[in-house]
């Protein structure tokens, strides 16, 4: 682990806080209620809005796209299998 920046300019408590980097590198974190995104370079915070007290985790949600294929998968396994009983 390497150490970026000199902090976050953020307080951040010891429990309650959710963070998340993306697939394309973008960070985020959630503090104190409030939605940040993170600078993975420079180790800064920024403030983009207020999430709310109910908010404390952050995760990724899968695209429609993703949904979709998981759901046609299985069905064209169960196709085949019973191509395969026919025959």
């Amino acid at each position: 682990m390497t150490l970026v920046g000199t902090g976050l300019g953020v307080d951040v408590p010891a429990s309650g806080v959710g963070f998340e980097i993306t697939e394309g590198g973008s960070a985020f974190a959630s503090i104190n209620g409030s939605l940040y995104t993170v600078s993975t370079a420079a180790g800064t915070a920024t403030l983009v809005g207020t999430l709310g007290a109910a908010v404390t985790d952050l995760a990724q949600v899968p695209e429609p796209g993703t949904i979709g294929v998981l759901l046609v998968g299985p069905a064209g396994l169960l196709r085949r299998g019973k191509r395969a009983d026919r025959a």
